[in-house]
């Protein structure tokens, strides 16, 4: 689900080949109607471009398989806490539900949100305060649903048991979405992003995965053969055979043939927003037929071990590889990075095994500091924010002046109005109001760190003689807050707001 930033020096960002350029390794362009390899700069397709229809369809299944093994890992990991381990028949309804929402989210993304051809789903970043809430005693699962011969699926009893678990995850989601939404509407992002760096993103990232080590290894040590097979296989095709081309014969409109490079085992390099839109209909129709979610319920459990162990080490390496732009030379950061890890790991683990240590007499208090303390993310992340704003450093060694850089270069993006314009002209009648001027989540054109973006054409420096967008000629100036930044590109390369 990497985003892509655009970079297009054509003053017409519609009629821009490679307006999209997206992270190094997962580019490629199109040169005399033949695919090349991803080494190149430019995509097959960028943000605007519309493809044929059919080729919406095969490009909006390619990004569903891509994300597929993501959006199935993460109710097949809760379903052992909901105590849903002997009932496939629920599994597969989480499955269907979390590609109908991911569905939904997508199109709501493309078309009212960002705007940026991204393919939402579920982030493993709910998993580690999700297990740690459901460790609590109050919600351990009883023996008895422990034991497959005791489950009786369809009894109100079972059906209750996980339920209310779900119940309690839906609320707490809630609430921080809630708090999630006060953050980005009052810009405080803005602010925090002044002290948030390097250091403090590459421990939390990178202790999404690591506590799932011992759940990769128990469903992989059920029959390590199949693991390894399963392993072997994911390696094989998405390492060694990427940059093998398949020589595939073409036909043209003149009934003359040639033959093509193809390359089979690579994603194709493709930017555009109606293949993400197709893509958010292929998880919609996924969700709707039952039977989809209890086929990959009914996946072998050695080989959902094995693809954990690929996929929870891309994400732990993807969380330090922040660190390319802070001065590893610096003993400082070393020890920030290496504490913070660690800490992450060793403080989760001491609690759990302690708990009674930690009360304080008032249940409610007790079960926010155990669920706090049990989230590796938390530890880490808390730590690694708090010693890098503390311990004295400079700015470049802490490595906010590369990060802070790369975000200017990223400024191009301003040059595409119409990649991030509202639909239907909502930007442009309500860039106009008077209060929207000064809600501070609202984007307009400034520059605070970054430059902010704008959705009113209209506000735009433009030309002697140029024509202005009407609407918007009349807008009132107002100091820009410290709204909606372009997030780090190790972050994905969204928009925050």
């Amino acid at each position: 689900m990497n985003s892509a930033i655009t970079s297009c020096e054509h003053p017409n960002p519609l009629r821009c080949d490679g307006v999209i350029s997206s992270h190094e390794g997962d580019q490629g362009s199109k040169k005399d109607g033949q695919l090349k390899s991803p080494s190149s700069s430019h995509m097959a397709y960028s943000i605007l471009d519309i493809p044929p229809w059919y080729l919406c369809i095969f490009l909006g299944i390619q990004h569903f398989l891509t994300a597929l093994g993501g959006l199935v890992a993460i109710p097949l990991i809760l379903a052992k806490d909901l105590c849903l381990q002997h009932d496939p028949l629920t599994q597969s309804y989480l499955i269907s539900t979390i590609f109908f929402v991911s569905g939904i989210c997508t199109l709501l993304q493309v078309f009212l949100g960002i705007r940026l051809p991204i393919l939402q789903g579920g982030t493993f970043a709910f998993l580690g305060p999700s297990l740690a809430m459901l460790s609590l005693p109050t919600w351990k699962c009883p023996a008895w649903t422990l034991n497959a011969s005791q489950v009786n699926t369809s009894s109100p009893e079972f059906t209750e048991e996980w339920q209310k678990r779900i119940r309690e995850l839906q609320g707490a989601v809630l609430v921080a979405s809630c708090v999630q939404m006060l953050v980005g509407f009052s810009g405080l992002i803005g602010f925090l992003m002044r002290f948030i760096g390097p250091l403090t993103i590459a421990p939390t990232i990178s202790l999404m995965a690591l506590p799932l080590f011992d759940s990769a290894g128990d469903d992989a040590g059920i029959h390590w053969g199949i693991a390894a097979t399963t392993i072997f296989l994911i390696v094989l095709f998405s390492q060694y055979l990427k940059n093998i081309s398949v020589p595939v014969p073409i036909y043209g409109r003149e009934k003359k043939s040639h033959t093509s490079k193809f390359y089979l085992f690579q994603i194709f390099p493709v930017g555009s927003r109606m293949v993400i839109v197709a893509a958010g209909f292929v998880l919609l129709l996924m969700g709707i037929f039952g039977k989809i979610g209890a086929a990959f319920a009914t996946i072998p459990t050695p080989v959902i071990g094995g693809m954990f162990l690929v996929m929870f080490g891309v994400i732990t390496a993807v969380g330090i590889s922040n660190l390319q732009y802070v001065d590893l030379n610096s003993s400082r950061n070393l020890f920030i990075f290496g504490f913070s890890i660690f800490c992450g790991l060793a403080i989760p683990n001491w609690v759990n095994k302690n708990p009674e240590r930690l009360r304080t007499g008032i249940l409610q208090l007790d079960q926010v500091i155990q669920v706090l303390l049990t989230t590796g993310m938390f530890v880490g992340g808390f730590l690694g924010f708090l010693l890098d704003n503390t311990i004295p450093g400079s700015l470049e060694e802490r490595g906010l002046l590369a990060w802070n850089q790369v975000q200017e270069e990223s400024e191009e993006t301003t040059k595409a109005l119409e990649v991030y314009g509202l639909p239907w002209g909502i930007s442009t009648r309500f860039c106009t109001s008077s209060c929207a001027q000064y809600l501070p989540f609202w984007p307009r054109e400034g520059k605070v760190g970054v430059r902010q973006l704008s959705l009113c054409p209209g506000t735009q420096k433009r030309g002697p003689g140029a024509p202005q967008t009407p609407g918007c000629e009349k807008a009132p100036s107002a100091p820009p807050p410290p709204s909606v930044l372009l997030a780090p590109p190790t972050m994905g390369g969204t928009l925050s707001t």
